[in-house]
């Protein structure tokens, strides 16, 4: 939000629409060099035709880095063509999610491999921990020892504690809930704090205050 804001108080320099290159979709002028539409001038074409084309909004979801262009380019090259464009509904952005404290690279192999980790981790886990440690308003930092130590200590022996207890439960009162029990104090209060946990949910899953560490 900072960052677009400084923005918006900032005179912005031209941008060019096209550039020297033999990549991309060529531009039919004569110069020096091949030129091709820049490639966010480009996708800007196809943001505008989806959003048109479809009756539910549109939901940016970008790293930092690419913020100008999806939360300020895009959306004033559309606004300049078509005044009365549908613009997305929402941005979802997120910092920077190093690995052991540097940035991804798969070309010098700092990575996670999927396919391979996943022969040896559990998907489910693994989905939880980088829900955990999204990099939702800071970087934030993937290390494989402090995944480890939240699946003993969170999962395995939180969670799955609490799982157990409650199956056992389930099956002493052979699936079935008694209104005459929801008199007890323990029970109300167990019942409001998974009421609460699913507002919570339902907040954070939607896109105005979307958060998966929450």
């Amino acid at each position: 939000t900072h960052f677009i804001e400084n923005q918006l108080k900032n005179t912005w320099e031209d941008i060019p629409v096209t550039m020297p290159s033999s990549w991309g979709i060529s531009v039919p002028v004569k110069t020096e060099q091949p030129q091709t539409l820049h490639v966010w001038f480009e996708m800007a074409a196809a943001f505008y035709y989806y959003q048109q084309k479809n009756t539910s909004d549109a939901v940016y979801c970008f790293g930092f880095d690419n913020s100008f262009y999806y939360a300020l380019y895009n959306p004033a090259l559309i606004m300049a063509f078509d005044p009365n464009a549908k613009l997305p509904g929402s941005f979802v952005c997120n910092e920077y999610y190093l690995l052991r404290q540097e940035k991804f690279s798969t070309s010098r192999r700092h990575a996670i491999w999927a396919q391979d980790a996943m022969r040896e981790e559990s998907v489910d886990a693994m989905r939880w921990y980088i829900a955990k440690t999204r990099p939702e308003r800071a970087k934030t930092n993937f290390d494989m020892s402090q995944y480890h130590a939240f699946c003993q200590g969170v999962i395995e022996h939180k969670f799955n504690n609490w799982i157990e207890a409650l199956n056992a439960h389930v099956e002493n009162h052979e699936g079935q809930f008694s209104t005459v029990a929801f008199g007890n104090p323990l029970l109300r209060a167990f019942y409001m704090r998974l009421t609460q946990y699913i507002n919570e949910a339902e907040k954070h899953y939607g896109f105005s205050d979307f958060s998966l560490n929450t």
